[in-house]
């Protein structure tokens, strides 16, 4: 079977000034296809442009001199741009191109009309998908891709996800670099052999400016723990000091969470983890402290209940509180993450976001400007009711620039002013100013 080479796009305008604080993740969506195509018999060769901190250009060179036949590119709507140069040199050198991700997933057939230097775009979960392109099996017959036929786009029937994620074998983190990877400034700085790791796929939530349910679908699938634990042997005899788990929600199930701590607790290493205020509380806490867990993200959005249940979020302001006042309670480092420019948004409302994370007084507060990627419910809102001010392919990382939207009575420069002062306002503070100095002077 043909070779072919994986390639996670840079994103130097993401990185260039934020590198060394910005968590930098192994891709492992990429790493779990290489896996499964090696298991597969595929030969597979395998380049993170984004760890490595390199320009398109660079990518070019290695094109040039790769024997792939196949080149295999995931992307961001944020990467889509560096994705299409990369297919654009790809197909100059005679390779056929495949592109993978959320973007393509959320508009596939708009995505292969609008770029023909890609021949085929693999929709939500690409495992099996990939494996049976590769493998030569009529396009036809293939669900879950669009590509091209007699001059028109084609787009398959859906896939089925896969039900037993535990069949499927753990990330090939052999292609890794290792050093190359970080986690962010707000969650351990001092990690030196950093690890990530996922145990579900899928979030049974609703809010409106996530694209999750557009590529895992509303349905949580589990790997099972007896995998899960097989997968933490291997990262521990690879020297693993520090991990990140990276599930959408991990503190879903609270039985499923006591497993894993009492498990991880054993390898005496640091961990965090995403979580949700409303499966927060003291039991939950105390197991993740116990078991040597350092740092929980929570995301918070809004400050007003008006805006939360516009972007049904489904939490309360008194589980935002609470789980606050546990975490601290445990003495847990925790960041919260807020949106600024949600659909509701006035300048009332988005004082209460600040008030509250001021109130809340988090180790870490990030504020992002809202975004509309698509595949997102309120991407389609914002379409619908011309809120967009660029289209989604002039998106130059959104979160800490220019606003790509503009809201009743909150023009983009006046969003890209609340921002500002979000920030101003928390951090502008001795016990912030400490606490942000320490932690870039001993990050590493």
């Amino acid at each position: 079977m043909p070779k072919i080479l994986l390639i996670n796009p840079p994103c130097s305008a993401l990185y260039s000034k934020l590198r060394r604080i910005s968590p930098i993740y192994p891709p492992l969506g990429l790493l779990y296809l290489a896996s499964f195509l090696e298991k597969n018999n595929v030969d597979v060769a395998f380049y993170d442009g984004l760890a490595e901190g390199r320009s398109v250009s660079d990518v070019e060179k290695i094109l040039s001199v790769s024997d792939a036949e196949i080149v295999g590119i995931t992307c961001t709507t944020s990467t889509l741009n560096e994705a299409i140069q990369i297919a654009t040199y790809a197909k100059h050198w005679g390779k056929r191109t495949f592109l993978g991700g959320p973007h393509v997933t959320a508009l596939p057939k708009l995505t292969l009309e609008k770029h023909p230097c890609f021949d085929v775009g693999v929709i939500g979960e690409g495992e099996i998908t990939l494996r049976e392109l590769i493998a030569g099996k009529p396009l036809n017959e293939i669900d879950g891709i669009v590509y091209r036929h007699d001059g028109e786009v084609v787009m398959n029937k859906a896939r089925e996800a896969i039900e037993d994620l535990s069949s499927l074998p753990h990330p090939a983190r052999h292609h890794l670099k290792n050093q190359l990877y970080q986690p962010g400034i707000k969650e351990y700085a001092r990690a030196n052999n950093f690890f990530t790791l996922i145990t579900a796929r899928g979030c049974p939530f609703q809010c409106i400016f996530c694209a999750s349910k557009a590529i895992w679908g509303c349905r949580v699938r589990e790997r099972s723990l007896e995998d899960i634990f097989l997968e933490l042997e291997e990262l521990k005899g690879m020297g693993m000091t520090y991990l990140r788990v990276l599930d959408d929600t991990f503190t879903l199930k609270k039985s499923r969470v006591r497993e894993f701590c009492k498990y991880i607790k054993n390898y005496n290493i640091h961990w965090s983890c995403n979580a949700r205020v409303d499966r927060m509380d003291s039991e939950i806490i105390h197991m993740l402290k116990d078991s040597h867990c350092v740092f929980v993200e929570y995301g918070i959005e809004s400050g007003n209940q008006k805006i939360l249940d516009i972007m049904k979020k489904g939490i309360t302001l008194e589980q935002i509180r609470q789980a606050a006042r546990v975490t601290k309670e445990a003495g847990m480092r925790f960041n919260c993450s807020f949106i600024v420019g949600n659909i509701g948004e006035t300048l009332k409302t988005a004082e209460e976001t600040v008030q509250l994370a001021k109130e809340l007084n988090p180790d870490f507060a990030q504020f992002n400007m809202l975004t509309p990627y698509p595949g997102t419910e309120v991407y389609s809102i914002c379409k619908e009711k011309g809120y967009l001010i660029k289209d989604f392919e002039d998106y130059r990382n959104p979160k800490y620039q220019d606003p790509v939207i503009a809201l009743p009575g909150l023009p983009a420069k006046e969003l890209k002013k609340l921002l500002m002062h979000a920030y101003r306002y928390f951090y502008w503070r001795p016990q912030a100013i400490f606490k942000l100095l320490y932690h870039t002077i001993f990050f590493k």
